[in-house]
């Protein structure tokens, strides 16, 4: 907000091509061209959802300086020019994928959204397709099931904590789907860790009965959907 009103204290928003310098001024966006350092400025009347496939090797955040000087990519790379700038920057991910993780993401305006799926006490199944160093045995299933102790990190402090329960389906000795309820920092890697074993590729393939492969969408590709349609599926009132 600061930001916005030394935008204008400057002068260099207008509105109908007349610098405004109050920062309550009251216009309606929909009717009256508001440009700043002469760019148009497009009017987003509501908030915008996307569904992403996202690939492997890229981040699902914005990227920092130190990304930009590493040479590491982002999701917001991949969003096509029928979106403006400035509604890309109002862009945030639900539920950010590290950067070796692939498959669903859902990006969107909305903050209330967002926190609706992602408050641990909305208990929203996400299920993850792992594909495991080593077989796991049955022990290790029903460890993991009811819970189990991991190595989580946050703020920089690795501390241990136990997960909620979760449901684990084996499809193949090492290909397995997890189930869980709760999101935390590279939680699903930790979770296999945990029993000596190791994550070798990782990839979301639902949340509540939104499912990455009902789009058939290439990996970097994404759709945009509404707001009412994700409620659904996801199983948000």
């Amino acid at each position: 907000k600061k930001d916005i009103s030394y935008a204008i204290y400057r002068g260099d928003v207008k509105i109908n091509d007349e610098v405004i310098r109050h920062p309550f001024y009251q216009f309606r966006p929909n009717l009256h061209r508001v440009t700043y350092k002469g760019t148009n400025l497009t009017y987003q009347d509501k908030d915008l959802y996307l569904i992403l496939n996202k690939p492997k090797g890229c981040l699902s955040c914005k990227l920092s300086d130190e990304d930009h000087e590493h040479g590491k990519h982002s999701v917001f790379e991949m969003l096509g020019p029928e979106i403006p700038e400035e509604v890309k920057n109002t862009l945030f991910c639900i539920g950010r994928l590290d950067e070796d993780t692939t498959g669903l993401l859902i990006l969107t305006s909305d903050g209330d959204f967002s926190y609706k799926i992602t408050n641990p006490n909305s208990n929203i199944p996400k299920t993850y397709a792992v594909f495991l160093e080593r077989p796991l045995s049955k022990a290790d299933k029903e460890n993991i099931e009811q819970g189990i102790v991991i190595k989580l990190e946050e703020n920089g402090v690795i501390k241990p904590y136990k997960t909620k329960p979760s449901k684990l389906t084996i499809k193949s000795d090492v290909d397995v789907n997890i189930t869980i309820t709760e999101g935390k920092k590279r939680e699903v890697r930790r979770i296999f860790e945990a029993v000596d074993n190791r994550v070798r590729e990782l990839k979301r393939i639902s949340i509540g009965k939104l499912n990455i492969d009902d789009f058939n969408l290439e990996p970097g590709k994404y759709v945009k959907v509404e707001k009412e349609f994700l409620q659904e599926r996801i199983g948000l009132k």
